[in-house]
């Protein structure tokens, strides 16, 4: 069965329709589920290029701005962090 791998109640939020999710894992780490269609509608990817995939990820938390246009996470892989745009 495949699905998120979360680490703790920081690797998930909700605003308006959107959950976002936080996976503790190498690939797929961060996605966004919409509560009325009951389904994921995106998975982003913490690094786009497969030279910097080595090491990255590994997310334990997301959270959306105040106002959902913002999304922040933070990774164990490398210690980041990192702030993706949600306003589309």
């Amino acid at each position: 069965m495949d699905g998120v791998f979360m680490t703790g109640c920081d690797a998930m939020d909700v605003f308006e329709d959107q959950i976002v999710t936080a996976n503790h894992h190498w690939d797929k780490q961060l996605s966004i589920h919409s509560i009325s269609q009951r389904k994921k509608i995106l998975d982003i990817e913490w690094e786009e290029s497969n030279y910097l995939k080595e090491g990255a990820g590994f997310l334990y938390g997301a959270r959306f701005s105040p106002n959902g246009d913002l999304i922040f996470c933070c990774a164990a892989g490398r210690n980041e962090i990192k702030v993706f745009d949600n306003s589309d």
